[in-house]
């Protein structure tokens, strides 16, 4: 197995990619975010045993494994909207990836169910970083809103603005839920214990691996489901 790493930056990703090939691998599990869509169809059509994760292309769908990343945060927003909460922030990435915008749409779709108009000043973008979520946790803090709850684009993002939060004597989840997404390792440790979105990166992964290798037996699962996990982070208005 060789493993190399693209950086979410398209030359990283290119010289990533020729590398492997140049070593011979024939069967490639990638997760792209930077190259473009025609650039990858190229690969694909010269490559049978490309395999991305986590994208879906339209033209080269059969070589793709994907989470329905929309469906998720829609799953968030719903969650909060049941407790009660209706001043619901969101902390989005600058960066344009396909899953920012997914994300984004799923959180806008569960707001307009509810004839909840989506308010600019709700939503923060931020950098990918360690300090990312505590800058949007201090914008929020900053603009004096009624928000009552935030979905967060990751679990670290969560995070860092729950530490923020925390600082400022905002308590959780007394006067602040919180979603997180991925489901990371760490979410249940957090305190409260974060509430978030479970992205079955395993299952995905072992899919995409026997897809690459042409080892499926029965049809592939190619749009996987996220899991709405409920802990500590959410409580009703």
């Amino acid at each position: 197995m060789m493993v190399a790493s693209g950086d979410y930056q398209v030359q990283c990703e290119e010289d990533a990619l020729q590398f492997l090939v140049g070593k011979g691998c024939q069967h490639i599990v990638m997760h792209s975010k930077a190259i473009s869509d025609d650039a990858l169809t190229a690969w694909a059509k010269k490559l049978p045993g490309l395999v991305l994760v986590n994208r879906c292309v339209k033209d080269i769908a059969p070589q793709c494994v994907w989470l329905d990343n929309a469906q998720g945060t829609y799953l968030a927003t719903k969650h909060l909207i049941e407790h009660g909460h209706r001043d619901i922030a969101y902390i989005s990435c600058e960066m344009a990836l396909d899953d920012k915008a997914a994300r984004f749409e799923g959180y806008q779709r569960a707001l307009q169910e509810v004839g909840i108009a989506v308010n600019p000043d709700w939503v923060e973008e931020v950098p990918f970083g360690e300090q990312s979520g505590a800058i949007a946790a201090t914008n929020l803090l900053n603009k004096g809103l009624p928000v009552t709850a935030v979905v967060a684009f990751n679990d670290f993002f969560a995070a860092a603005a729950m530490q923020v939060f925390r600082e400022q004597g905002v308590s959780m989840p007394e006067r602040l839920s919180i979603v997180g997404f991925d489901d990371v390792l760490p979410s249940c440790y957090f305190s409260p214990a974060l509430t978030t979105i479970r992205s079955p990166i395993e299952s995905m992964g072992m899919n995409a691996a026997r897809l690459s290798l042409g080892e499926q037996t029965t049809a592939p699962v190619r749009e996987f489901q996220p899991i709405l996990i409920k802990r500590q982070s959410v409580q009703r208005r």
